[in-house]
């Protein structure tokens, strides 16, 4: 991987010549995530955590220029405060989600070590990555589903009418159901990915459809109410179970380790494909314990990876890249 920065950050002009295996160290503020945030930005076509064009591009300039030449393909990404620019091979995207066909990206940052602590939405946010990583062409389903609600949002506000509502309750209803399958098929197969990482602790989940909840029941009643569509696939959530216990009784330590290992599981899913995955900090947030546990994983990912960190690493066969 070859990666070109200007303008971009705390990178004024910056050239870099990545191998597979890679380990960034700097202090703190040296630059170490805004680096994985420039490689991820070309990958996608947007950060991770979507900061505004404008905090992307140093001050006083217009523009930020950013290119990288990874597995075959010559990515260009110009960014001003109205829009980004992406190119492929000289060639115009329409579209950020057209690069998706391309990489299999996973940036894992230390809010990503609590994932089974946290709030639903931050889970299926979790499987709609993977389910968008699989097939990019299933955005379409997410935007229709998008479009649908807002459609009958509206109806319910102004037309009330009764059968326009029941048209649009059976397109709902096709949408959340696809969505809501397509999630619990993920998590099964990461869950039989976790299985070579986890070994003998074993793990169950159960997953829970929005569209199977008792509210349904009262779906006509709730709408009228509150003139808003319940129809779909926003209320999903899954719960886990270490050794029959609970994830919400587990300990802190044990949460990252397991939420972890629910990452690591997703990677290998796309063991197959053009991936590169970016951990961002993970001796900061990570007892001696599950960092050696973590780093064991890491080091058994054949396709590009890239740690940053404030010390040094017990790793093999990794490139060190000091800021």
């Amino acid at each position: 991987m070859i990666l070109e920065i200007h303008h971009f950050r705390n990178f004024e002009h910056n050239f870099f010549n990545f191998n597979k295996k890679n380990l960034i160290i700097g202090k703190n503020a040296s630059g170490k995530t805004n680096l994985l945030e420039a490689i991820y930005l070309t990958l996608r076509g947007k950060t991770k955590n979507n900061v505004p064009n404008q905090n992307l591009i140093q001050f006083s300039k217009k523009n930020a220029l950013i290119r990288n030449s990874v597995y075959g393909k010559r990515i260009e990404i110009i960014i001003n405060n109205k829009n980004k620019i992406i190119k492929v091979n000289d060639k115009r995207l329409n579209s950020n989600i057209e690069l998706w066909q391309y990489f299999k990206v996973f940036y894992i940052n230390p809010f990503d070590s609590l994932l089974l602590s946290q709030e639903p939405r931050n889970k299926r946010k979790f499987l709609d990555e993977i389910i968008l990583n699989i097939n990019p062409d299933n955005a379409k389903i997410y935007k229709d589903l998008k479009i649908l609600n807002t459609q009958k949002n509206y109806i319910l506000k102004n037309k009330k009418d009764r059968e326009l509502i029941k048209s649009y309750d059976i397109k709902l209803t096709q949408l959340s159901k696809k969505i809501s399958n397509l999630r619990e098929e993920v998590l099964n197969n990461i869950i039989l990915n976790t299985k070579d990482l986890l070994k003998e602790e074993s793990i169950e989940i159960n997953y829970y459809k929005s569209l199977e909840s008792k509210e349904m029941e009262k779906k006509d009643i709730i709408e009228a109410k509150t003139k808003r569509n319940i129809i779909n696939p926003s209320r999903d959530n899954f719960s886990v179970k270490i050794k029959n216990i609970n994830s919400t009784f587990l300990s802190t330590g044990e949460i990252k380790k397991f939420s972890l290992a629910l990452h690591l599981a997703k990677i290998n899913i796309f063991k197959e494909y053009n991936c590169i995955s970016l951990f961002d900090e993970i001796n900061s947030f990570l007892d001696k314990t599950n960092l050696d546990i973590l780093l064991k994983w890491i080091q058994k990912i054949n396709d590009y990876v890239f740690i940053t960190s404030t010390s040094e690493l017990d790793l093999e066969n990794f490139d060190k890249i000091f800021l």
